[in-house]
Protein backbone atom coordinates (compact mmCIF):
# COMPACT_ATOMS: atom_id res chain seq x y z
CA UNK A 1 0.00 0.00 0.00
CA UNK A 2 1.35 3.07 -1.06
CA UNK A 3 0.64 5.34 2.41
CA UNK A 4 1.17 9.38 0.19
CA UNK A 5 -1.69 8.24 -1.93
CA UNK A 6 -3.94 7.00 0.67
CA UNK A 7 -3.22 9.10 3.34
CA UNK A 8 -2.93 12.01 0.34
CA UNK A 9 -5.98 15.11 1.27
CA UNK A 10 -7.50 13.80 5.17
CA UNK A 11 -6.95 17.35 5.68
CA UNK A 12 -5.13 19.59 8.45
CA UNK A 13 -4.73 18.21 11.63
CA UNK A 14 -1.36 18.53 12.87
CA UNK A 15 -0.14 14.84 11.75
CA UNK A 16 1.80 14.83 8.31
CA UNK A 17 -0.48 12.13 6.78
CA UNK A 18 1.05 12.03 3.57
CA UNK A 19 4.60 10.93 5.42
CA UNK A 20 6.87 13.57 2.77
CA UNK A 21 8.14 15.43 6.02
CA UNK A 22 5.54 18.44 6.21
CA UNK A 23 3.18 19.01 8.98
CA UNK A 24 -0.24 19.85 7.19
CA UNK A 25 1.32 20.49 3.66
CA UNK A 26 -0.44 22.17 1.30
CA UNK A 27 -1.01 18.10 -0.71
CA UNK A 28 -2.72 17.54 2.61
CA UNK A 29 -5.35 20.78 2.80
CA UNK A 30 -8.87 19.37 1.27
CA UNK A 31 -11.08 23.20 2.69
CA UNK A 32 -10.85 25.84 0.86
CA UNK A 33 -10.47 29.13 3.06
CA UNK A 34 -13.59 31.04 3.88
CA UNK A 35 -13.42 35.29 3.42
CA UNK A 36 -14.70 37.19 5.70
CA UNK A 37 -15.10 41.30 6.99
CA UNK A 38 -14.42 41.67 10.68
CA UNK A 39 -17.03 42.31 13.12
CA UNK A 40 -18.47 45.16 13.13
CA UNK A 41 -18.73 45.70 9.50
CA UNK A 42 -22.98 45.55 8.84
CA UNK A 43 -23.49 44.14 5.92
CA UNK A 44 -26.86 42.46 4.42
CA UNK A 45 -27.98 40.21 1.58
CA UNK A 46 -29.11 41.37 -1.39
CA UNK A 47 -31.21 39.16 -3.13
CA UNK A 48 -32.25 41.05 -6.57
CA UNK A 49 -27.99 41.02 -6.70
CA UNK A 50 -28.21 37.05 -6.75
CA UNK A 51 -27.93 37.25 -3.12
CA UNK A 52 -24.42 39.36 -3.04
CA UNK A 53 -23.27 41.02 0.07
CA UNK A 54 -24.13 44.40 0.48
CA UNK A 55 -21.69 46.75 3.21
CA UNK A 56 -24.81 49.05 4.25
CA UNK A 57 -22.88 50.53 6.93
CA UNK A 58 -20.68 52.58 4.53
CA UNK A 59 -20.72 55.15 1.90
CA UNK A 60 -18.13 55.98 -0.14
CA UNK A 61 -17.44 59.06 -2.06
CA UNK A 62 -15.33 57.54 -4.63
CA UNK A 63 -14.34 54.22 -6.05
CA UNK A 64 -10.83 55.22 -5.22
CA UNK A 65 -11.51 54.50 -1.54
CA UNK A 66 -13.38 50.99 -1.23
CA UNK A 67 -10.09 49.18 -1.82
CA UNK A 68 -8.63 50.63 0.59
CA UNK A 69 -10.98 50.33 2.68
CA UNK A 70 -11.34 46.20 1.80
CA UNK A 71 -7.91 45.90 2.37
CA UNK A 72 -8.54 47.04 6.11
CA UNK A 73 -11.66 45.08 6.99
CA UNK A 74 -11.65 41.77 4.98
CA UNK A 75 -9.04 38.84 6.18
CA UNK A 76 -9.64 34.85 5.32
CA UNK A 77 -9.51 31.91 7.55
CA UNK A 78 -8.52 28.17 7.05
CA UNK A 79 -7.64 25.46 8.79
CA UNK A 80 -4.28 24.80 7.09
CA UNK A 81 -3.50 28.35 6.23
CA UNK A 82 -1.86 31.26 8.22
CA UNK A 83 -1.06 33.93 5.44
CA UNK A 84 -2.96 34.85 2.54
CA UNK A 85 -2.48 36.87 -0.54
CA UNK A 86 -5.60 39.19 -1.28
CA UNK A 87 -6.28 40.09 -4.83
CA UNK A 88 -9.61 43.12 -4.52
CA UNK A 89 -10.69 44.80 -7.51
CA UNK A 90 -14.03 46.12 -8.85
CA UNK A 91 -15.87 44.01 -11.37
CA UNK A 92 -19.30 46.89 -11.81
CA UNK A 93 -21.13 49.55 -11.17
CA UNK A 94 -24.87 49.38 -11.49
CA UNK A 95 -26.08 53.38 -11.53
CA UNK A 96 -28.63 54.65 -9.88
CA UNK A 97 -30.83 57.43 -9.49
CA UNK A 98 -33.12 57.91 -6.12
CA UNK A 99 -35.08 60.96 -5.29
CA UNK A 100 -32.69 63.77 -5.14
CA UNK A 101 -28.62 62.04 -5.29
CA UNK A 102 -27.02 59.71 -7.87
CA UNK A 103 -25.40 56.76 -6.17
CA UNK A 104 -23.63 53.63 -8.10
CA UNK A 105 -24.18 50.26 -6.57
CA UNK A 106 -20.43 48.93 -7.06
CA UNK A 107 -19.59 45.20 -7.10
CA UNK A 108 -15.89 44.29 -5.48
CA UNK A 109 -14.52 40.74 -5.86
CA UNK A 110 -12.30 39.81 -3.40
CA UNK A 111 -9.72 36.90 -3.92
CA UNK A 112 -7.85 34.96 -0.94
CA UNK A 113 -5.22 32.26 -1.70
CA UNK A 114 -2.89 30.37 0.83
CA UNK A 115 0.36 32.61 0.24
CA UNK A 116 2.42 29.13 0.40
CA UNK A 117 0.33 26.99 -2.07
CA UNK A 118 -0.82 29.42 -4.68
CA UNK A 119 -4.32 28.99 -6.22
CA UNK A 120 -5.90 25.63 -6.28
CA UNK A 121 -9.63 24.62 -5.37
CA UNK A 122 -8.64 24.01 -1.99
CA UNK A 123 -5.83 26.99 -1.35
CA UNK A 124 -8.07 30.20 -2.74
CA UNK A 125 -11.85 31.40 -2.21
CA UNK A 126 -13.93 34.20 -4.09
CA UNK A 127 -16.61 36.51 -2.48
CA UNK A 128 -18.16 39.35 -4.06
CA UNK A 129 -19.42 42.65 -1.98
CA UNK A 130 -21.29 45.40 -3.18
CA UNK A 131 -20.73 49.10 -1.99
CA UNK A 132 -22.52 52.03 -2.45
CA UNK A 133 -20.62 55.35 -4.07
CA UNK A 134 -22.13 58.93 -4.04
CA UNK A 135 -22.04 60.02 -7.07
CA UNK A 136 -23.61 63.80 -6.60
CA UNK A 137 -26.38 65.31 -6.45
CA UNK A 138 -29.54 66.05 -8.79
CA UNK A 139 -31.31 69.16 -8.89
CA UNK A 140 -31.64 69.97 -5.26
CA UNK A 141 -28.41 70.03 -3.63
CA UNK A 142 -29.68 70.35 -0.21
CA UNK A 143 -30.33 66.61 0.40
CA UNK A 144 -27.98 63.79 0.81
CA UNK A 145 -24.20 62.98 0.09
CA UNK A 146 -21.88 60.42 2.34
CA UNK A 147 -23.30 61.33 6.20
CA UNK A 148 -24.64 59.20 7.48
CA UNK A 149 -28.00 60.54 7.41
CA UNK A 150 -31.11 59.69 5.85
CA UNK A 151 -31.12 63.32 4.01
CA UNK A 152 -33.62 62.44 1.54
CA UNK A 153 -35.98 60.86 3.42
CA UNK A 154 -35.88 57.34 1.57
CA UNK A 155 -35.83 55.52 4.22
CA UNK A 156 -31.70 54.18 2.96
CA UNK A 157 -28.97 56.52 4.96
CA UNK A 158 -26.81 57.20 2.21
Amino acid sequence: IDLKTLANGLGCDGIDQNCDGVVDDCEEDIKPPTIHLFEGIARETLPEFDGKFFISGKCFESTSQVVPYLEKNVYAKDECASEFVYNISQVSVHDFSNKNHNYGLAEYSITAFDARCGKGPAWSAKESFLVEIFQGYNDDKKFQGCNGVDGNCDGVVD
